[in-house]
């Protein structure tokens, strides 16, 4: 989990990067430390709180109604606690979606018109960003994740087979080799998990038609990690010279892709509400 303040709208003043407490009620404590502190006790107020939640939202996104990694947050009212801790309105959207806003706006998407975000970590996941805003049809004409990529046993977070996120995610690698993901050298599972990922971005570039597809994640940016290079090696083996493939690139902000994004959001909207 990292929190962050900004006070121009345009950079942060400090990053807090910590373990996501499983609890809901202990979660919501670090917030309200961190309300307090970001202030440095000066008695200035927040004007807009943003923020990325791993899961699926309710229709109002005031609480997430399903999130395999973190299930006692579930059901929660977390918009409501958040304005409660801050004073100020509070925007939740998915964590993957925000991500990409930020890489669209200050990261290895900047300048685009539509850019692809695929983050493969614990889950899978994605959004489609046009012209600076996420797409908010995107999901559901195509769940990145749930793509079905292979008929197997491999088994993904949602419980059915087959899925993307059953093959390629560190949720799926701990299942499968009873081990963190960073402990794993053998190189022929990570071309094999560059294979199957390779099959997921090239449907996404035929469904979602991007100027650029940005790949962030601990499984794209750690050491070990999915290999960009063969993953552009197997695309070409699949799209030939059949289709165009656009530039294929890792995220640029790293893990503060989310804090970016969540900025830019906040931006946005405030910008609306003076209109």
């Amino acid at each position: 989990m990292r929190l962050a303040a900004s006070r121009d709208g345009k950079r942060f003043s400090r990053i807090l990067t910590l373990s996501t407490p499983k609890k809901f009620e202990d979660g919501m404590a670090v917030f309200a430390r961190f309300a307090q502190q970001a202030t440095g006790g000066t008695g200035k107020k927040y004007t807009t709180v943003c923020g990325g939640v791993p899961g699926k939202l309710n229709k109002n996104r005031t609480a997430l109604i399903a999130a395999p990694n973190l299930k006692t947050w579930v059901g929660k009212p977390i918009k409501q606690t958040l304005e409660s801790i801050f004073h100020a309105p509070a925007f939740l959207k998915n964590d993957a979606a925000l991500a990409g806003l930020g890489e669209a706006a200050r990261g290895a998407g900047r300048g685009q018109r539509t850019v692809a975000y695929i983050t493969v970590g614990t889950g899978v996941g994605g959004a489609r960003i046009v012209h600076g805003r996420i797409d908010q049809n995107t999901k559901r004409r195509f769940s990145p994740e749930h793509q079905r990529i292979e008929i197997g046993n491999n088994v993904c977070s949602c419980g059915r087979k087959g899925h993307l996120e059953a093959y390629v995610s560190g949720g799926a690698f701990r299942r499968r080799y009873h081990k963190h993901p960073k402990f794993i050298a053998d190189e022929r599972i990570w071309k094999e998990s560059a294979r199957m990922l390779a099959i997921g971005v090239y449907n996404i570039i035929r469904r979602w038609s991007p100027d650029i597809v940005v790949l962030g994640g601990s499984m794209i940016l750690g050491k070990p990690g999915i290999p960009l290079a063969e993953i552009l090696r197997q695309i070409k083996k699949i799209s030939a010279a059949r289709t165009h493939t656009p530039p294929i690139k890792k995220a640029a902000l790293g893990d503060h892709s989310g804090l970016y994004g969540a900025l830019a959001y906040a931006r946005a909207h405030k910008a609306n509400r003076l209109r």
